[in-house]
């Protein structure tokens, strides 16, 4: 009885193997010679996730430009990550904020925000910044209006624990007539390789910050 089972279930196996091999022939043709083209996507316009080269900054526009400037203003302003150091050397001369700042604005960071963000990396806080909208200048206005979202973990090393959302304005007045244009006060190239952040080399700048609402 064991003999006709196990010559059964190798008929079975036999058959399933014979399937099989028919439909990955059928899949698969070697007689049409079929070939397969491969094409490559570059969907970002900058260095992630594209294989060409970044646009320019003039290939981007004023807009996109000013965007993108301001989306890394706001993120410098509040991210937090678990390390006092950080933080410090953010409020820095010569930092990125510094360099983005009038030098009133970038002292009442250091005063405020950024007082603020070395206790909480020295809590081990992590808190990550999402801008939520394209900004905005109202007809009657000097400020751009900016939306953002913060993302804060208490504990970041627990994972189960879920992050508290919080979103906020802040209003922007920014000098963007040149923000087209590089910075000449320093090489360029060795200011890149040494590690420091491209936005700061633009002549774009944060004169005031008129007004921050949660």
């Amino acid at each position: 009885m064991r003999m006709i089972l196990r010559f059964f279930t190798g008929l079975i196996i036999l058959g399933v193997m014979l399937l099989a091999l028919g439909g990955a022939a059928a899949v698969f043709d070697i007689t049409r010679r079929t070939t397969i083209e491969t094409y490559f996507f570059a969907p970002n316009n900058l260095s992630a996730q594209r294989i060409e080269m970044p646009l320019t900054a003039q290939e981007l526009g004023p807009a996109k430009m000013r965007q993108m400037l301001v989306e890394r203003y706001v993120t410098e302003y509040f991210y937090v990550i678990p390390d006092v150091a950080d933080a410090e050397r953010r409020m820095d001369t010569g930092s990125t904020l510094d360099r983005m700042s009038m030098p009133h604005v970038f002292k009442q960071w250091v005063r405020g925000p950024g007082a603020q963000i070395r206790e909480l990396a020295a809590a081990g806080v992590f808190r990550t910044v999402r801008v939520t909208n394209d900004i905005y200048k109202p007809d009657d206005s000097d400020f751009w209006v900016v939306h953002y979202e913060l993302s804060t973990w208490a504990r970041p090393n627990n994972m189960r624990e879920e992050p508290e959302y919080t979103t906020g304005t802040i209003l922007l007045k920014i000098d963007d007539t040149n923000m087209m244009e590089l910075r000449t006060d320093a090489d360029i190239n060795n200011f890149i390789e040494s590690g420091q952040d491209p936005a700061s080399i633009f002549r774009f700048g944060v004169l005031d910050i008129a007004q921050e609402r949660g």
